[in-house]
């Protein structure tokens, strides 16, 4: 029941990013730690929206939403840039028949460098991740992945 409400407001806050103005949206997938669904709404103004999604059904839903700026690495090359921003992340976890689900909550940021080809986007980054709720943890994330930006 908790991976369905949460996946509802998942879709439900994607939705409405989409339906903002004034904004390019980039649907894609991301492959890595963890392998997933990415989407990216860059905004006219400073800061973009970057959001990835994993399941696996059966043991865990994972979600992590980042802002992030972006900057071009060198002016002669304009479609070349790195991004960096903070994030927040949620897992939640079947634990099996016997035990209760439990959920994950952290902090995150993000660091990586990006090229736009025309409406595709091609990716690599690496997402730092700390453990806040459930227990304290540390670890590194990240992948390579692309973007087909919509509009």
């Amino acid at each position: 029941m908790q991976k369905t409400v949460f996946i509802s407001v998942v879709v439900f806050f994607s939705l409405r990013c989409i339906q903002a103005s004034g904004q390019k949206i980039g649907i894609g997938a991301q492959f890595g730690e963890p392998t997933g669904l990415t989407v990216r709404v860059n905004s006219a103004g400073n800061i973009n929206l970057d959001m990835l999604a994993a399941w696996n059904f059966d043991n865990y839903f994972f979600f992590n939403l980042h802002g992030v700026w972006e900057k071009r690495v060198i002016n002669d090359f304009p479609k070349f840039h790195y991004f960096y921003g903070p994030g927040a992340f949620v897992v939640l976890r079947n634990r099996g028949h016997n035990y209760t689900d439990e959920a994950s909550l952290g902090i995150s940021g993000t660091i990586g460098l990006n090229v736009y080809l025309g409406r595709v986007e091609v990716f690599g980054q690496v997402t730092p991740r700390l453990t806040l709720v459930k227990s304290t943890d540390g670890y590194i994330g990240g992948g390579i992945g692309g973007r087909f930006y919509l509009n």
